[in-house]
């Protein structure tokens, strides 16, 4: 496996960079180079030496559907829990219901922008804290700001053209804080676009739409001034 652009992604990505630098690389990374499940990228410019694969063998098993390009009956919920599994509890890793939110909206976004699909239908909203999938806060609001347990049963079979999507926005913000993500959302137009008009603190239901995601996302896929071409997924 080829690593030498997901090598300088995480060689060049500090905890300085614009959220256009990370996504750029980000981008970049996942379009010139093999999947990498091999080892999971820090924006602090740390490679974790534990696979996510490593971690899921150890709880429950994945399925991956080969054939499939759009497997039928995913939801936010499946992508929640996919990303709950991903935690290395053993090391000590902790996810909250904030930080889930924002990595089952960037696993959407990126879907949009690379595959020009979405992950799953339901809506994401524009709330004071960041996007949020109302199906994925009304099933964790118990645990509020506090720590999100292992999570009972297995996962639901996903097409492979999903999980490496999965994987790469795992491997990318998953060591980011929960607060660093929701800076990173509000930086970025499609958050910014569905809170039009309102106070910060106002509470709202406005939609993020996927034409927004879509749009800004692949915008960011630009080296050196060319778009490069996001076929990693097609």
């Amino acid at each position: 496996m080829n690593n030498t652009h997901i090598e300088n992604f995480i060689s060049n990505t500090s905890t300085s960079s614009t959220p256009e630098e990370i996504h750029n690389k980000l981008s970049v990374a996942v379009n010139q180079s093999d999947v990498c499940d091999e080892q999971l990228i820090s924006v602090q410019g740390q490679v974790r030496n534990k696979t996510f694969f490593s971690v899921v063998s150890e709880r429950k098993s994945v399925g991956l559907n080969k054939e499939a390009k759009n497997h039928e009956g995913i939801n936010a919920l499946d992508i929640a829990l996919y990303f709950l599994h991903c935690v290395d509890r053993d090391a000590g890793d902790t996810i909250s219901p904030l930080k889930l939110q924002k990595l089952v909206y960037y696993a959407q976004a990126w879907s949009l922008a690379l595959r020009s699909q979405p992950l799953f239908p339901e809506q994401i909203q524009a709330w004071v804290h960041g996007p949020v999938v109302y199906e994925v806060w009304d099933a964790y609001k118990k645990y509020k700001y506090g720590t999100i347990p292992e999570p009972d049963g297995g996962l639901p079979e996903f097409a492979e053209d999903q999980v490496e999507i999965l994987d790469e926005v795992w491997n990318t913000y998953g060591e980011l804080s929960a607060k660093r993500l929701e800076q990173l959302t509000h930086s970025e137009m499609p958050w910014i676009n569905a809170r039009q008009g309102l106070d910060p603190g106002e509470r709202s239901q406005n939609i993020i739409t996927q034409e927004d995601m879509r749009f800004y996302y692949s915008s960011l896929m630009v080296e050196d001034g060319n778009k490069e071409e996001a076929s990693t997924f097609t």
